[in-house]
């Protein structure tokens, strides 16, 4: 029973709010990320203190991979449309 209202949060948490007060070490008004995000954020900074260094780390290695992600995806739609062109 105690799950199910983490799971709640947790979807929720994959839409993309600008709240307007900080969540963790982002900034307000910036694109949420997901909860699990934090929760790993937050657990390394502090319970394993590896402090402002680790949240730095966390940030620069998640702008990565949503650039390398939508890299990936923008060229597999290139790719894509230029084999639709070739094969016309």
């Amino acid at each position: 029973m105690l799950v199910i209202p983490v799971m709640i949060l947790f979807t929720m948490s994959l839409k993309v709010w600008r709240l307007n007060l900080w969540l963790s070490s982002d900034p307000p008004r910036t694109p949420s990320k997901p909860a699990v995000y934090y929760a790993l954020e937050d657990v390394g900074a502090v319970d394993f203190k590896h402090g402002k260094e680790w949240r730095k780390r966390c940030q620069a290695r998640c702008v990565s991979l949503s650039l390398s992600f939508f890299a990936l995806v923008g060229s597999r739609r290139e790719e894509a449309q230029l084999g639709k062109a070739v094969e016309c």
